[in-house]
């Protein structure tokens, strides 16, 4: 028979593994297990869970109020905190927003209190525009974000593109989305080797903060 709950915290099966508290934890199996940088979790375990324990209480993802967690390195208070691996949470920004830090951490393991929003709406932002390479490999780009979460870059135009540039790959750094071209070492060598052309437009976009 199915049941519910319409309060803040559950109970869930171990399977016998040990989790620290205020760790955040996701379903493996049917059993608690520390959640990982991508996983969704369920919410956070609410104390110490050892191998001898059969069932933890987990403070669900919907409860009300604020909640302990634990970061994974420095954190000042105010900051958007995202999930890290290891059940924790850090400034990093990862796939996964978990809420804002209403204290600071000063070292991985810290223990402090976050109010959960879980992926605010308008977490990130949508930008682009067209470039032109500089011929310095990469040719940068500053996008007007804080942190690129991702980007990508195209040829501007109808036509095929020729062998100097044949194509372009983007990496971030902070704010800025770095376009890359490459060109075949040789007619006959298809090898690709940075490319120094300074006249090539593109199209970008990046998404992030």
């Amino acid at each position: 028979m199915t049941s519910f709950v319409d309060v803040n915290t559950r109970r869930f099966p171990t399977g016998g593994t040990a989790i620290a508290r205020h760790l955040r934890v996701a379903l493996s199996g049917g059993n608690l297990a520390a959640a990982g940088i991508a996983d969704e979790d369920i919410g956070t375990i609410e104390y110490d869970v050892f191998t001898t324990d059969t069932e933890a209480a987990v403070r669900l993802r919907t409860a009300t109020g604020t909640r302990k967690m634990v970061a994974a390195g420095a954190v000042v208070a105010g900051a958007v905190v995202y999930a890290a691996a290891s059940g924790k949470i850090d400034d990093a920004v990862s796939a996964r927003r978990i809420g804002i830090a209403l204290e600071a951490a000063s070292a991985d393991g810290d223990i402090i209190e976050v109010l959960t929003d879980y992926g605010a709406p308008s977490q990130y932002r949508v930008v682009g525009g067209t470039g032109t390479l500089d011929g310095s490999n990469p040719t940068p780009v500053t996008t007007g974000l804080t942190t690129v979460i991702a980007g990508v870059a195209c040829f501007t135009g109808s036509t095929a593109p020729a062998l100097d540039p044949t194509i372009l790959t983007t990496a971030a750094s902070s704010g800025t989305l770095n376009v890359y071209a490459w060109k075949p070492t040789a007619s006959g060598d298809v090898t690709m080797i940075a490319s120094t052309n300074n006249a090539r437009t593109f199209d970008w976009i990046a998404v992030g903060l």
